[in-house]
C-alpha cells in the first residue's frame, strides 16, 4: 500500500486512498487498521496528500486520516 500511496500518478493515488478508506472503515478489518497505524510512514504519506494540489485527493486523504485517528484513539 505504501508504494501505491507514494505514486505520482493521480489516479493511482486517488484510488489507493479510496481503497484504504474502505478497508479501514470496515469493522472486521480492525487488525489491518492496527497494522497500518503502526507504520508511521503510512500516516506521513496520508498527511502529505492533505497538501495535494488536487482537491479530490485532499478529500480522500482527509477521510483516511479521520478514520485512522479514530482507530488510533480506540485501540491505543
Amino acid at each position: 500500500m505504501l508504494l501505491l500511496l507514494s505514486s505520482r500518478d493521480y489516479i493511482t493515488v486517488l484510488l489507493s486512498l479510496r481503497l484504504l478508506y474502505s478497508i479501514l472503515h470496515e469493522q472486521m478489518n480492525v487488525y489491518i487498521a492496527i497494522a497500518f497505524l503502526e507504520q508511521s510512514e503510512a500516516l506521513v504519506l496520508v498527511m502529505q496528500h492533505l497538501c495535494s494540489p488536487y482537491e479530490s485527493i485532499q478529500m480522500e486523504a482527509f477521510q483516511v486520516f479521520k478514520v485512522a485517528s479514530g482507530e488510533r484513539r480506540a485501540h491505543f
